[in-house]
Formats: structure tokens, sequence, C-alpha cells
């Protein structure tokens, strides 16, 4: 096809039939850095026919299981990952929004290819993850959609301060300033009986092999873990900060909701739909798909 003016493209197939012909002349060089400081390896994206398939092939790349928690302390980690490969390379699921200088905090749940001993390997924010998922199982796509998500959010917040509410009216702070309970304290049932909590107390026990006691122990564990009081939301000024305190919080709350939630649609999906699932999301997320401009990729020889 000659190509005349910018009216003739009108699908990606075109533009990157374009990209591919003036890589092929030498005239453009699409490149992917990424953070290699010994040894690279230069791998080629869309470009050679069947290179992305012979990738995925070669890593056995598909469903391979799941982490709720990395960790004996579900507490430590507030995201999830889906296994990939029977490697390091998974799908990290995590909030990577920002604090406004402790001010004004904002979410923005991703999916990230992880595994590689220097860099990320790609990432996919917001209802970009709903999208791809529903094009398996729609019912997944609609719970994370942007909207759902934001509920998700909203709700986890709303939680968070009740939570944090409890927990300064039944704590006080010793001469060191960290919090200090009262060993007999538990937290108040009304705080917690709702979807989100209960969805976490149940995705912990049963995507996990550790023991939390009863829904109102692993919250008031939750309460007491250093990294969600005062004294672990410390600014870079030494400020304890409630803001911190609160968001850290809903962190874990919308997290592990979220999280959990994406484990038991991939559970309880066909073996099939599992590894489609899986897969679509790592062309979406690492700019693999059929769709994505052809380039090349230079970066450490353990990134995927």
């Amino acid at each position: 096809m000659q190509l005349t003016s910018l009216n003739n493209f009108v699908t990606f197939g075109i533009f990157n039939d374009l990209l591919r012909r003036m890589i092929t002349k030498g005239d453009l060089i699409p490149l992917s850095l990424k953070k290699a400081p010994h040894e690279v390896k230069i791998k080629t994206i869309n470009f050679i026919p069947g290179d992305v398939s012979k990738a995925l092939e070669q890593n056995d790349v598909g469903y391979h299981g799941y982490i709720f928690s990395q960790t004996d302390d579900v507490y430590n980690s507030k995201d999830i990952y889906i296994k990939i490969t029977s490697g390091k390379i998974k799908l990290q699921f995590r909030d990577k929004g920002g604090t406004g200088g402790g001010l004004n905090p904002n979410f923005s749940y991703q999916c990230i290819i992880s595994g590689g001993k220097q860099s990320l390997d790609g990432s996919m924010a917001g209802d970009g993850i709903g999208r791809v998922l529903g094009v398996t199982v729609p019912a997944a796509g609609r719970f994370f959609s942007g909207p759902n998500i934001k509920d998700v959010i909203d709700k986890a917040n709303k939680i968070s301060s009740e939570m944090f509410k409890d927990m300064e009216t039944n704590s006080a702070y010793d001469d060191n300033g960290k919090i200090a309970f009262d060993p007999d304290y538990m937290m108040d049932e009304s705080v917690i009986n709702n979807r989100i909590c209960n969805s976490v107390y149940d995705y912990a026990k049963k995507y996990t092999n550790q023991s939390f006691g009863t829904k109102q122990e692993f919250y008031t564990n939750l309460y007491k873990h250093d990294q969600y009081g005062r004294e672990g939301t410390r600014t870079k000024a030494g400020v304890q900060n409630a803001i911190l305190t609160q968001r850290a919080i809903a962190q874990f709350l919308f997290g592990k909701y979220l999280g959990g939630r994406l484990i038991t649609f991939f559970e309880s999906a066909s073996a099939k739909n599992k590894n489609e699932m899986a897969i679509n999301l790592v062309l979406y997320t690492g700019s693999r798909t059929k769709q994505s401009s052809p380039h090349f990729k230079a970066s450490d020889l353990s990134s995927f």
C-alpha cells in the first residue's frame, strides 16, 4: 500500500507496517531501554514475525498460580502476585499512587511485570486491567473497571478513617512517642462489619497458610502492626502523620480486596481461560500485542 497522507493511517496495523519498513531501512530505531549494568540483551518486539509468540513459548507464559503474601507476615505486603512463568517473572498488582507530600493521598492501581533483577518490564494502570480481563471473563472486566475500582478505593478510605478513629480512641502514646495499646483492646465489630473487611479476612485465610484467629483479632493485629501505626508512617522529617497512617490502612484494604478477587477470578476459571487471562495481561502490560508498535528492547539478561 502506498502511503500518501495521514488519512492512510486508518488502523494501527498500517502504522506499525510503516514503522517496520523504517526500521528495516535504518531510518528509525524505536528502543525500549531498561537498566542493565552488565550484560545487555537486545530483543525484538513485533518486528520479526513470531518473535512475541516465541518469547511466550520459551518462557512458558501462562497461569502458574498466585502469591497473596510474599512473607509470613500478611500485613507487610499490600500487593499480590500472579505467577506467569515457572521462574521469577510475575505480574505484580499494587497501588502506585503518590501522597502529595502527605496532604493529598491518591491511588493508582497497577499491573506490573516484575522479577527482573534491574528494572520492571512494563506496566498497565486503571481500567486497562479490566478491559484486558473482560475479553476472557466479562465479570472480571466489570469488577476491574475504572468506576468500580474508584468505588472500592472510596469505601476503603472510609473504612480506614473509621479504623483510625477507633485506634486513636483506644490507644495512648508512651514516653518515646510510640502508640501503646491496651493489651485487652479489641477492634470495634461495627467498624469491620462490611463487604471489604469480610472479604479481605476470607481471602487471607483461603490464599495463605497463615493462622489469624477471628476477624476481630485479624484487624486488631492490623491496627497494632508497626507498619500501620503513627510510628510506622513517619514522614522524612520524623513527624507522625495521621493522613499517611490512614492511607496505609486503606492501601492494605483495597490492595488485598482487589487482589483477592483477582485470584478468585483466576482460580475459578477454566484452564484455558486462566492461561488466556495471564497471557493477555502480559501482552498488554509489556507492549507486545499485535497493535503495539514494533521496537527493540535493550535490557538486563534477567528481564522478560
